[in-house]
């Protein structure tokens, strides 16, 4: 059998604007390459400076070159009716429609989808980066033949990975993948659906048979602490001397730890283990498949939804090779993968559950009952109503960066497709009356726009929904209000919970103490926190014993706001003009401006990395992220684009100003250098230039701010500075 293998540059990434600007195709057969294809197109325009940047074509590389009506019969000829394989392939597949002016008839293979399903265990699946997870040769990245070679080597490694796996598992493998194409043409006659059906593979041996171990705590402090009953605001820095405080609560009480950032949570981790003590860490337990679902789905794979076959089959390869049943070192897409999320419900009776035995989920919530020391993160306040129910008696509650809890909350929400649905409906026996509701409910919600309220229609289908025994749409029920939102074209239901501060007024009743820290809970001597979570608390200040920070702090008033839309473009006018080769960040509140600020970063020839549109492995000079994300690094030049924002809907104006205004001030703190060296920070919000909001918010800043009205006075301050310092 011969293969294709193919790439495509473009002038850009719009079907109906951009064109082809090169081709590179390889065919092989029996794993040899015998002919290559390449060539320049004229697209008869312009080739934007930022393609130029990333693949290095310039208008001299096509202005010879032949254009569309020369090229595309000798791209006919060369593909022929022969199968077809690109890297996302539906980009290319539509680019190289429009160059040969008519539909496909080859069967087009995604060897991103491949490369997804037998390598799940990857965090990246780009071709740049499963060239380099792989050792494979690499080429120069964004140049048509070199991708297309390097396509050619990953497909070897595809074929490797198959290999590897159990033929009874493969089989179910094959007869879950959905494709409307004829695997059997990349890997040969086995790949044939079986014609009768086979027996299920079980992943109950799989499971980690160890024994349920009961962790003593090896050493306990003998004195007694300030933290004896009630809830308390402290404002400490995460450090020995906080934490050997938070230690004496050990002669009483087991501990649950909640931080936010990466670097905290390795802090207190190390910390404890250093003393003796037993800990143990949670995360993801809302997206822990039940393996009494995927069992079930194994026996009957045709009930499960055609817009989830392919991705419950990248979850039953993940857990075939990596056997993390807890999803505790998942990467990103398996956690977002949509069968992990609708899977990850259990009805907790696992008194008469068969799977009880064998269960990791079960098996963790009983060590974690018994375990003295929890380490979780923030969101695990969304679960521990019900998953982590049983773990509350006699633990005290510890919040760090306790300032990002009210963001948090704010953004407790369920949200369910309607292939989730489907196949919970399916585990539970579902009546096609039932399933044919569910349908008609999305298609009347699809032409809706993005954010609609739809509370009124949930009362359709809320009947259905409330007759099965599955937590997780019992949360989703739960929830006052619900939207129509859609990603990658499928649309989605949002339930939102707009009461969220009543969290922390069952959290008071739950555990005792509850305690949350910061290095800052007051603005204008008010406690934010207190005031926003709603709950009284003993304020308790332990940052006299910190060092304080040398920080300049300036306001370029003459700049527009960062929601005009001439921002971008007159941000990185004075960037250059003030930015020196060191560590540096830019905060901007919402994802448009990040990219958008990013993509001319880029074209200037800056190195950046912008987290959740670059790459998790990619590094940069300048990093560029939304508040919601912690770095967990010090920087020397700090830029706010548009300072926090937060809205709940039962808070004033001068609540949520006080509240942004503690966010800042912490978030700046968080990721400042430590003296000797010294940091700048741009605050860019077009509130600044109100001075009442000024006065109000005085005490955002570690040090007294410079509002500036002209460029040439920030530039010059700037310079000043950095050459006393």
């Amino acid at each position: 059998m011969i293969l294709i293998f193919f790439d495509l540059e473009t002038t850009g990434l719009n079907f109906d604007f951009d064109d082809v600007i090169e081709i590179g195709a390889i065919k092989a057969s029996n794993n040899e390459i015998i002919e290559k294809f390449h060539t320049f197109v004229n697209p008869r325009r312009n080739i934007p400076d930022f393609v130029t940047n990333l693949t290095g074509i310039s208008k001299s590389d096509v202005e010879n070159a032949p254009d569309v009506d020369t090229i595309k019969e000798k791209v006919n000829d060369f593909i022929g009716n022969y199968p077809l394989l690109a890297h996302n392939a539906n980009f290319d597949r539509i680019f190289l429609e429009k160059l040969l002016g008519r539909q496909l008839e080859n069967q087009v293979f995604d060897t991103l989808e491949l490369a997804r399903l037998f390598f799940p265990e990857f965090p990246s699946h780009s071709l740049q980066n499963l060239i380099k997870q792989l050792s494979l040769k690499k080429g120069n990245a964004h140049r048509a033949l070199n991708d297309t070679i390097m396509l050619y080597s990953l497909f070897q490694k595809i074929i490797e990975a198959k290999n590897i796996f159990p033929e009874e598992l493969l089989t179910k493998i094959k007869e879950i993948w959905d494709d409307k194409n004829d695997l059997s043409l990349l890997f040969g006659e086995e790949w044939k659906k079986p014609e009768k059906k086979l027996e299920g593979i079980t992943f109950k041996e799989n499971i980690n048979k160890e024994e349920i171990n009961k962790l003593p705590f090896k050493s306990k402090p003998k004195e007694p602490g300030i933290f004896i009953e009630g809830v308390f605001f402290a404002d400490a820095e995460v450090n020995e001397t906080f934490l050997k405080e938070i230690e004496k609560l050990l002669n009483s009480k087991k501990l649950l730890l909640l931080p936010y950032s990466e670097n905290i949570k390795k802090k207190i981790s190390e910390f404890f283990l250093q003393r003796g003590y037993d800990i143990q860490r949670i995360s993801n337990f809302d997206r822990i498949p039940c393996l009494k679902k995927v069992e079930f789905f194994l026996d009957n794979p045709e009930l499960i939804p055609s817009e989830l076959k392919n991705s419950f089959a990248i979850l039953i390869s993940y857990l075939f090779k990596t056997q993390d049943f807890l999803m505790e070192n998942a990467p990103p897409h398996i956690l977002k993968n949509p069968a992990v999320r609708a899977l990850s419900t259990c009805n907790e009776n696992f008194e008469t559950c068969e799977f009880v035995d064998k269960c990791p989920f079960y098996k963790k919530i009983k060590t974690l009952e018994e375990t003295g020391i929890i380490i979780g993160d923030q969101r695990s306040i969304q679960y521990l109503e019900r998953e982590l129910k049983n773990i509350r008696e006699n633990r005290a509650l510890i919040i760090f960066e306790a300032f990002r809890m009210p963001r948090v909350i704010s953004f407790f929400k369920t949200t369910i497709s309607e292939g989730e649905l489907n196949l919970l409906l399916n585990f539970q026996g579902g009546r096609p009356e039932d399933l044919q509701r569910i349908n008609t409910f999305f298609n009347d919600i699809e032409p809706l726009p993005h954010g609609t309220e739809i509370t009124e229609k949930i009362v359709e289908i809320k009947p259905i929904l409330a007759k099965t025994k599955e937590s997780r749409l019992d949360q989703f029920l739960s929830y006052e209000k619900f939207l129509k939102e859609g990603r990658s074209g499928t649309t989605f239901v949002t339930a939102v919970d707009t009461k969220s501060p009543q969290v922390f007024q069952k959290l008071t009743t739950q555990f005792n103490p509850l305690i949350l820290s910061s290095r800052f809970t007051k603005i204008q001597h008010v406690n934010v926190l207190s005031e926003i979570l709603r709950i009284g608390g003993k304020h308790l200040d332990f940052t006299q014993m910190l060092p304080s920070k040398t920080i300049l702090s300036v306001a370029p008033l003459f700049l527009h706001s960062p929601v005009h839309e001439e921002f971008p473009q007159e941000f990185v006018k004075l960037f250059k003009r003030v930015h020196k080769k060191c560590r540096t960040i830019i905060v901007c509140q919402q994802q448009t401006l990040l990219r958008e600020i990013n993509l001319i970063l880029k074209k200037e020839g800056f190195s950046t990395k912008a987290f959740g549109t670059d790459l998790m492995e990619d590094e940069g000079e300048i990093d560029i992220l939304q508040y919601e994300v912690s770095p967990g690094k010090k920087y020397e030049e700090i830029y706010l684009l548009k300072l926090p924002f937060f809205q709940m809907e039962s808070l004033d104006e001068k609540s949520i100003d006080n509240y942004s205004a503690l966010f800042a001030k912490n978030f700046v703190d968080e990721i400042s250098n430590d003296p000797p060296s010294k940091s700048i920070v741009f605050y860019i919000d077009s509130k600044l230039r109100n001075s009442d909001y000024r006065m109000k918010c005085e005490e955002m800043f570690l040090s007294f701010p410079l509002f500036l009205e002209k460029e040439e006075s920030l530039v010059r301050i700037v310079e000043n500075w950095r050459n006393k310092n």
